[in-house]
């Protein structure tokens, strides 16, 4: 492990490490903080000391999507993106060795390290750009809509719905923020060992920098719901735990290109122990037993599992 990421993992420095997916051309970025590079919060007014909360269980999960469902059907939203922490103790971590092995086996995820003076320590293995910006050229996509990854079954009503929401909002928000020449590329679906997902890549060309609109992309209806704002706020008031960096985003450049990254698949370290996150979205038709085993199947299938069957 390298001297960067020992001191970021550690505490001893501040800054990120990121590595590109191998489909990008496997690119390391490291830098530290400034305007340029920084770090966005799942709820912008969170209060960084506060992350995490009560972790809930099968039950209790349980009634939270039901209480989100019932939410649609009173305000006619669309969707709501629940989500569930759980608290690992560190005291036996091979911390060095996880690490290793993260980068080894995710090789087509977004690799992340942080340690921000505000935010703390996240390790990610995160499957989703928000933004990527290379001169005037723009490139995001639509992620929504998870199934086991040797399912048989045809994408259901659900999670095609699910999916779409995401990408009319990126693209309308795309629009609004005066990105020219939109395209929406076909819908294709993207592999993590044990889940897929549905893929929409989105690209165009703006001029000047990106700040803003990332900004406005973030968080989009796959980390929240939809409408984004009032859905935001029944997350706070309802999931009894803070995301902190969660659902957020890590933004950097370097020289000509830019990138906002999505914290998923994300370890939030602490002195003794890590705090995970897992979360799916819901619609006013789904399933809350279902709405659970999608967080298991997310929990077992990225970064959280802590022997040598790694998935």
């Amino acid at each position: 492990m390298s001297f960067e990421i020992a001191a970021l993992i550690s505490g001893v420095t501040f800054g990120y490490h990121i590595t590109l997916p191998q489909s990008m051309g496997g690119k390391v970025l490291v830098g530290s903080w400034d305007d340029s590079n920084f770090v966005q919060p799942f709820d912008p007014n969170a209060d960084p000391g506060r992350i995490g909360g009560e972790c809930l269980n099968h039950a209790d999960y349980l009634k939270l999507v039901e209480k989100a469902k019932s939410a649609m059907q009173v305000h006619h939203w669309k969707k709501i993106v629940t989500s569930r922490c759980f608290e690992w103790q560190m005291k036996d971590w091979n911390l060095e060795r996880y690490v290793h092995q993260l980068r080894l086996r995710f090789p087509e995820s977004f690799f992340v390290i942080v340690n921000h003076p505000i935010w703390g320590r996240w390790i990610a293995a995160s499957p989703e750009l928000l933004l990527k910006k290379n001169g005037t050229r723009l490139e995001t996509m639509a992620l929504a809509g998870t199934l086991a990854a040797d399912s048989l079954l045809a994408w259901g009503r659900k999670e095609v719905a699910e999916h779409e929401v995401v990408r009319d909002m990126i693209v309308n928000t795309l629009s609004d923020h005066g990105v020219d020449e939109i395209n929406v590329h076909p819908q294709s679906e993207l592999y993590f060992k044990t889940v897929k997902h549905l893929q929409t890549k989105i690209t165009g060309s703006m001029q000047g920098d990106v700040h803003r609109l990332v900004q406005a992309l973030s968080p989009t209806p796959a980390l929240a719901g939809m409408p984004v704002q009032p859905v935001m706020k029944w997350i706070v008031e309802n999931e009894q735990y803070q995301r902190g960096l969660y659902g957020g985003i890590v933004n950097v450049h370097d020289q000509e290109e830019s990138y906002a990254i999505v914290l998923l698949r994300c370890l939030h370290l602490k002195e003794e122990s890590a705090l995970g996150f897992v979360g799916g979205g819901v619609m006013s038709d789904s399933d809350a037993e279902i709405e659970w085993n999608e967080t298991v199947m997310k929990q077992n299938a990225f970064i959280f599992a802590l022997d040598e069957n790694i998935q």
